[in-house]
């Protein structure tokens, strides 16, 4: 599809590289590692149809006491909760009856919760609802099907709701945000803890890094780290070898160059870019504190004519609040 904006634009006389403008879609990347780690552990079948009935490949009935987790992985609690869904969906009359013993399990006070503070089973009221069927491409959607059944950790799935939003600037996030679920995906992979998951752990690990290491050097991904004040170039210097360093300068200064012109040239000191505090605040809204010095501060900012001065001084200028 970029290919094709490329053609049709240049048809019209307007200059658009496919390549070089192609976003990565941090959240996609992690929904398709989230699905590549479901289907190692989940019935292939009950992926790709979600109406599909389900058997356990244990022999029934079992105890629950008795089984190990192995055992209990291996009776696919995903495939079994969308066989749950979908049999409650089934009919109308199943969906009323199911809503009734709600109410009547309310009524009498018997739903529990067991409360881990004081080690308790306390009563619950439970919403009077019919179950979402599940979706493999819908985000975040076996973390929603089983959170009544199991007790999950919700950083990743925090991670990729917090990627989505569209009121802070996230793509100098991105690289970032790869590298911190890669290395919680390998740090759970090497303990003992989670080694049952490895090759579950393994496949979302490859995922992530095909992804990862695919855009890496993107020209969008460099431009929007290096013009985002808590970032600039520190990142690169912190992450990046010098040969790399060096391939970000040239993106940035090329990008300079082709928007420079002699009328872009000031006869007097410039005027910083941010000056509204307020307004600035509110656009970088993540990162706390960012701009914590007053507008006087900024507003000394030493002018500068070359692109590799101005470069520079954007770079170390002294006068930016100091990052936590």
């Amino acid at each position: 599809m970029m290919e094709d904006y490329e053609f049709f634009l240049g048809q019209r006389g307007i200059s658009f590289d496919a390549v070089n403008s192609h976003i990565i879609c941090f959240p996609h990347t992690l929904h398709l590692a989230v699905s590549a780690m479901l289907d190692a552990v989940t019935s292939p079948v009950s992926r790709q149809n979600v109406t599909a009935p389900f058997a356990s490949p244990l022999e029934e009935p079992f105890l629950a006491s008795e089984q190990s987790l192995t055992d209990a992985l291996r009776r696919d609690p995903f495939a079994m909760s969308r066989d749950t869904v979908n049999n409650i969906r089934n009919s109308q009359i199943r969906r009323n009856e199911f809503l009734q013993l709600i109410e009547a399990g309310n009524q009498r006070h018997k739903w529990t919760y067991y409360d881990e503070e004081d080690g308790k089973e306390k009563t619950i009221q439970l919403d009077v609802v019919i179950p979402f069927r599940d979706s493999s491409n819908r985000w975040g959607s076996g973390y929603l099907s089983l959170r009544r059944f199991t007790y999950l950790k919700q950083g990743p799935y925090a991670l990729q709701e917090q990627m989505c939003k569209e009121r802070t600037p996230m793509l100098a996030g991105t690289l970032n945000a790869y590298e911190k679920v890669i290395a919680a995906f390998e740090k759970a992979r090497n303990s003992t803890t989670y080694g049952y998951l490895r090759h579950m752990l393994d496949i979302g690990i490859t995922t992530m890094r095909s992804n990862y290491n695919g855009h890496l050097f993107s020209r969008l991904l460099i431009l929007a780290i290096f013009v985002h004040p808590s970032l600039r170039m520190k990142w690169f210097r912190q992450k990046w070898d010098l040969e790399n360093i060096t391939y970000a300068r040239r993106i940035v200064l090329d990008e300079l160059s082709d928007y420079r012109s002699p009328a872009s040239e000031p006869s007097s000191p410039p005027v910083p870019a941010i000056r509204n505090k307020k307004s600035s605040r509110r656009k970088f809204k993540l990162f706390e504190d960012i701009f914590g010095s007053d507008d006087e501060a900024l507003s000394e900012s030493t002018p500068v004519r070359t692109i590799e001065a101005k470069f520079e001084a954007y770079c170390t200028d002294e006068s930016w609040p100091p990052v936590n």
